[in-house]
């Protein structure tokens, strides 16, 4: 559905340009997902598992990759949250968000050997429909850690920045 037009002084806004308002407001486009299990991560990279569609009304989650359906493109709040655990105290924990697979952010936790360490981080992305996004694990070194998705959520905000 487009966005709706500014509403104009007598018109009806209860009708099309209020239903497309009160969606964008009250069920914003977007998914929140997980990992089934951990994955044992090396020092390469190794694609996570995103398998649990928490909240999925457009269909976004298929082999372990989000694409942002048709008509969904936008200003997305987006948020992981993660935990590694049975990597080597002092070493590290990587964690990496691609877009259309090129690296777009990394985040790292320190090991704490069977201890499980949790992190995440938040911010703003926009998306166009078709970008596709997975995550992805590694280590610095010593033993392989186990790195889990607790969560990773897009949430619409808008469909794009306005003056």
């Amino acid at each position: 559905m487009p966005d709706p037009t500014r509403p104009v002084d007598g018109a009806a806004t209860e009708t099309e340009w209020g239903q497309a308002v009160h969606d964008a407001v009250f069920t914003p486009k977007g998914v929140i997902v997980a990992g089934g299990s951990s994955t044992a991560c090396g020092t390469a990279f190794e694609q996570l598992q995103l398998n649990t569609a928490v909240d999925d009304p457009g269909g976004w989650l298929a082999s372990d990759t989000l694409t942002v359906p048709a008509g969904a493109g936008g200003l997305y709040d987006w948020a992981v949250r993660w935990s590694t655990d049975n990597g080597s105290a002092g070493e590290v924990a990587r964690f990496l968000v691609k877009v259309n697979g090129a690296n777009y952010l990394e985040i790292r936790l320190d090991s704490d050997g069977t201890t499980a360490v949790f992190g995440g981080t938040a911010g703003l992305m926009i998306l166009a429909a078709g970008d596709t996004i997975n995550v992805w694990g590694a280590k610095s070194g010593g033993l392989d850690p186990d790195i889990l998705v607790r969560e990773l959520s897009f949430v619409r905000r808008a469909s794009e920045l306005g003056a």
